[in-house]
């Protein structure tokens, strides 16, 4: 299929122009309006006025135009300020093209909005050739003697003079908008509300004209008529009704001598209007000057201000007066210079007070009077945070502190360590920017200075236990009493006593871990609860005869459990048979549950099985309704341990004699007699005695190795028992016969040996 091209046609002055057809799509309607509206434009040579829309073609070009205007809306003028669209800022240009598409909507021409000024004088017909006018008008300094319009902005200030020609004389205005009544004064000022109509009225002078005479005493002097400055006398022409301005300069040089205005003849001040009468007649204006005497007003230091006659503003406090007039004359209690320092009026030089009445004197060159002032220096004392307590001078004050003495002068401050303190926070002083004392002294200088106590915010941490033997805490860092500084991060690390878990923390902390962080952004506190569990201490299972050296545990011993909460109190069993459960604990090796002595909170003691084989073994210790707890033990052939009846310092062996009396330092032993030596650990017996049952000698119970008695170093050769003793479940004995020949000592050291395992060492008392 062959393409197709669809050709648009127009008819334009009798020629056809063919193109090819567009789109809806590539048609954009373009609006085109001006601010304000109602002004004239022209697009593509067509005129409109306020607004139009075109639609245009995507990329085709147009030519927007417009220029200043006066037609659209009589008596203002529209000054073209530039266009802008919805894509741009626009130009200034008044004639611009414009490329339609790319989504442009709008085309924006704006102006400025101008009121129309009309002066109605003389309205020449030919602006080249001069006519005969009565007068000309300034307006805001330009001048006009014919009629013209002028255009000006929108509540602009006008200012308007009438000036009539000679022969004429100017009678006053026509009403104009903005002014009450008509006005008659030779300047007037207004604000532009709109278009306006400025008419001057002037008469041939020998018809409303008054005679006015100028002049000065003494005479050359100046004075200004209408503004207008006129020296020595003049003689003038006004209007009946006019009202005409006098004023003077009120300082005046004439060959070297200064004159200062007295007084208008008519008892008019300086500068003041006057209204001429409706009638004819004469009048007489005189400006009396007379010889001014010099004064100046002077501070020390220079440069600071005064109030004179109620003025502050001078460029200069010299003046020339008038003799014998009161002037006003104050110089301010305190006040500051540009640099910021701060005076305090102290005198004037003439002994007056700071405020007086002067009374100008005719004075040879003049009089000076001076104002003194005393620097006064400034200090502000502050804190960080604000509205601290300090003392100054030993007086109270709360922050800031503005204080003000004599340059030179001291002043003592002193502020707490600790403020705002209660037990939960408190502010910790840090120092001044230049120190760190509590206590100073401020020598105060020229100007102002600040000085700040800087504090910091602490917040508690409060951590406490229970039960409190259970942990010990450590803090990172470290207070000496709990308080930290604000924001600062504070890691608590907890060691556990032997005995105890974490239940949970709670408070500002929570969970079961055993160490914690915070911010201390706020006071803290937390509460651990801990419970008793049960726990072997380490190597805390050991032969029952305390001392006992050996490093592994005999079966058939007995032996002992150290650790904590190991039971919830102690109950010590039945001698015979042993049971197995004491306050509801448990001990058992392996899968064997172990007789028990007694139990109790730190100890335990029990009987091992005496068929338990060499090796390693799990002891587990239980308590109802607690954890289990688990250490492992090493069993051995021969872990001989002697029992010890005295101290630590005197170790006293257990040993009784023949009929069971014990043998202690009251009752000793002698030479040839035969004693019984007991403890536990001794190795395998011939026949194997029943676990937690108390058996006698008579039951074969002996040990299968060999037993060595040493007395010192000297091994007893008589030794007439070794086996299991009724003294105790679980208790060996050795029974020997004590050596004829003995030492003078008090004690005898004895200790026994079995399959090479030495026992510990106890004392025998003996006696000659």
């Amino acid at each position: 299929m062959s393409k197709r091209v669809i050709w648009a046609v127009a008819i334009l002055g009798g020629a056809i122009l063919c193109a090819p057809a567009r789109s809806q799509s590539d048609v954009g309607v373009v609006r085109v309006f001006t601010e304000p509206p109602g002004i004239y434009f022209t697009v593509d040579g067509q005129s409109f006025i306020s607004q139009a829309s075109f639609p245009w073609p995507a990329n085709s070009k147009h030519i927007v135009t417009s220029s200043d205007q006066t037609q659209a809306i009589p008596g203002n003028r529209f000054a073209f300020k530039g266009w802008l669209t919805n894509l741009s800022a626009g130009s200034p240009s008044m004639s611009q093209p414009i490329t339609a598409g790319n989504g442009l909507q709008w085309v924006k021409l704006v102006f400025d909005t101008l009121y129309e000024v009309t002066i109605q004088l003389v309205d020449c017909p030919d602006p080249a050739q001069p006519c005969p006018s009565a007068g000309r008008v300034e307006v805001n300094g330009d001048s006009f003697d014919r009629r013209t319009k002028i255009y000006l902005a929108p509540n602009a200030t006008i200012e308007a003079r009438a000036f009539p020609n000679a022969g004429y004389v100017f009678t006053g205005w026509a009403q104009i908008t903005g002014l009450g009544a008509v006005p008659k004064a030779f300047v007037i000022t207004f604000q532009l509300l709109g278009p306006t109509q400025l008419t001057p009225f002037f008469q041939p002078a020998n018809s409303v004209q008054v005679q006015t005479n100028i002049q000065t005493i003494p005479p050359n002097l100046q004075v200004l008529v209408d503004r207008t400055p006129i020296t020595g006398s003049a003689a003038l022409e006004w209007g009946w009704g006019t009202i005409h301005s006098l004023g003077a300069n009120p300082v005046q040089q004439d060959h070297g001598i200064s004159y200062v205005f007295d007084s208008w003849s008519d008892g008019g001040a300086i500068n003041h209007d006057v209204q001429v009468p409706s009638e004819p007649g004469t009048l007489n204006f005189t400006a009396r000057f007379v010889p001014g005497s010099y004064v100046l007003f002077a501070t020390s230091p220079a440069g600071l201000s005064l109030s004179i006659d109620g003025r502050q503003n001078w460029p200069n406090y010299s003046f020339e007066w008038a003799p014998g007039t009161i002037h006003k004359i104050s110089a301010p209690a305190t006040q500051t210079d540009a640099q910021g320092r701060k005076y305090r009026f102290v005198s004037w030089s003439n002994g007056k007070p700071a405020a007086f009445d002067y009374t100008t004197v005719a004075a040879p060159g003049g009089d000076v009077i001076t104002a003194n002032y005393q620097e006064v220096g400034q200090v502000t004392i502050t804190s960080v945070p604000a509205g601290l307590a300090v003392e100054v001078d030993g007086a109270a004050c709360s922050t800031p502190c503005a204080l003000e003495r004599e340059v030179g002068a001291s002043v003592g401050v002193s502020v707490a360590a600790v403020q705002n303190t209660d037990d939960r926070s408190r502010l910790v002083f840090h120092g001044w920017s230049d120190s760190t004392a509590l206590t100073r002294v401020i020598v105060l200088s020229s100007g102002s200075r600040t000085y700040t106590a800087n504090y910091s915010q602490q917040h508690r941490l409060s951590v406490s236990v229970t039960p409190p033997e259970g942990a010990s805490l450590a803090f990172t860092p470290s207070s000496p009493d709990g308080f930290y500084d604000a924001q600062s991060l504070v890691t608590v690390t907890l060691k556990l006593a032997l005995g105890f878990r974490v239940n949970t923390w709670s408070g500002d902390f929570s969970g079961t871990s055993t160490g914690a962080a915070v911010s201390m952004d706020s006071p803290h506190s937390t509460l651990l609860v801990l419970d008793r569990v049960p726990a072997i201490g380490p190597a805390g299972i050991r032969n029952a005869a305390a001392g006992a050296i050996s490093d592994g545990l005999a079966a058939g011993s007995l032996i002992s459990i150290f650790g904590a909460s190991l039971a919830p109190g102690l109950q010590v069993g039945v001698p015979s048979p042993l049971v197995q459960t004491l306050q509801g604990v448990t001990v058992r090796v392996d899968d064997t549950f172990l007789p028990l002595v007694f139990v109790s909170p730190q100890q335990i003691n029990a009987q091992l099985p005496a068929a338990l084989p060499e090796g390693s073994h799990k002891l587990i210790l239980r308590w109802e309704g607690k954890p289990e707890t688990v250490a492992a033990i090493s069993v051995v052939r021969n872990a001989p341990g002697l029992f010890i009846g005295g101290t630590p310092d005197q170790p006293i062996g257990a040993v009784v004699r023949a009929g069971g009396q014990p043998v202690t330092a009251d009752h000793p032993a002698r030479a040839n007699e035969v004693v019984s030596l007991l403890g536990t650990g001794f190795g395998p017996y011939a026949a194997m005695p029943p676990d937690g049952f108390l058996v006698d000698e008579t039951g074969g119970y002996t040990l299968v190795d060999p037993v060595l008695v040493f007395a010192g170093e000297t091994g007893i050769a008589d030794i007439l028992y070794a086996g299991r003793s009724d003294a105790g479940v679980g208790v060996d004995a050795i029974r020997f016969r004590v050596p004829a020949t003995l030492p003078e000592s008090p004690f005898l050291s004895v200790r026994i040996q079995i399959g090479g395992r030495d026992s510990n060492t106890v004392l025998l008392p003996i006696s000659r």
